[in-house]
């Protein structure tokens, strides 16, 4: 039996990110009815703030720990393997550190995204992508090239730009779209935070949406909504997705609570370990009214500037 503090802590990127807000209410709604509280750490994607973090939550002896992994998670899985709290991961997987996971579809939403716009006669689409070391953008730019190669277009490569995270960088590389020979007539931005900046660029180019340019962006955050047009997204089940991984963590760390079984039992076989569990969420294409069929005559890329 392990004194429980009946804390558990919370481990991401960016509470201000439209995103993992809700996932964090999803956590915190279950964990409550437990009798729990939650503490919510900011990693601001830096692997060096994680190590601390970790290493403060092991000191104050929190009961299990949910983490959405920074880039280099990797090298910590050191820190992990010696606090033995039990641990699960949301919306991102490592390829190094086992553990429990709840995420997203992702490469099932992008295709989706993309599909969609290739079903409105669009080619010439551009894609604005998270830099693919992460799963989930490795999947997104996976799902990519499925809707690509299932309906026999092939993309252009200069329509292709993957960046950092921030919104900066959505910005940036909707401009690159159209400073290029060829320029698209449909646009899919694999993240809520590239598209707001992604979304402002077009603003700034005198794109009119749709008319001129189809827009689809994952996440279906409050904004999309309130743009006009309202956009067309993939819509991620963020707050399920906090409360199954809290609900993952609490059955680890009643089982962890739990005194096992005498071992060896009378069969002298020692008990089996707990399968790791990794649930992945359906996400769903919104359609609204920033996407239309490819209007004849239009070439992408004329602006109103």
């Amino acid at each position: 039996m392990t004194k429980s503090t009946q804390i558990l802590s919370v481990l991401i990127s960016d509470i201000t990110d439209p995103f993992f807000a809700p996932i964090v209410r999803g956590i915190e709604d279950v964990a409550v009815k437990a009798g729990y509280i939650v503490m919510v750490c900011n990693n601001d994607e830096d692997s060096s703030k994680t190590k601390r973090y970790l290493e403060s939550l092991s000191q104050h002896r929190v009961d299990g720990l949910i983490i959405s992994p920074t880039s280099g998670i990797e090298d910590l899985k050191a820190n992990l393997d010696e606090m033995g709290i039990p641990t699960v991961f949301v919306n991102r997987r490592s390829a190094e550190v086992e553990a429990d996971l709840v995420e997203s579809d992702n490469e099932l939403g992008a295709y989706m995204g993309i599909r969609h716009l290739l079903d409105l006669g669009h080619t010439k689409i551009g894609t604005i992508i998270g830099p693919t070391t992460v799963s989930t953008y490795a999947d997104r730019l996976s799902g990519c090239k499925r809707a690509f190669q299932e309906t026999g277009v092939t993309p252009d490569p200069s329509l292709l730009k993957t960046g950092s995270f921030h919104p900066d960088s959505g910005y940036q590389m909707a401009k690159e779209l159209f400073a290029g020979a060829i320029k698209p007539t449909a646009v899919f931005v694999g993240s809520g935070r590239l598209s707001r900046g992604a979304y402002q660029a077009f603003q700034e180019m005198g794109l009119g949406i749709p008319e001129q340019l189809s827009l689809v962006t994952f996440d279906d955050t409050e904004w999309t909504t309130l743009v006009t047009p309202p956009l067309t997204t993939v819509s991620q089940h963020t707050y399920q997705m906090g409360q199954m991984a809290a609900e993952i963590l609490l059955e680890r760390i009643k089982k962890r609570n739990t005194p096992p079984p005498l071992w060896p039992d009378e069969e002298g076989q020692k008990p089996e370990a707990i399968p790791l569990q990794h649930l992945k969420l359906k996400p769903d294409l919104i359609v609204r009214s920033s996407t239309s069929r490819l209007q004849e005559g239009v070439k992408g890329g004329e602006c109103g500037e």
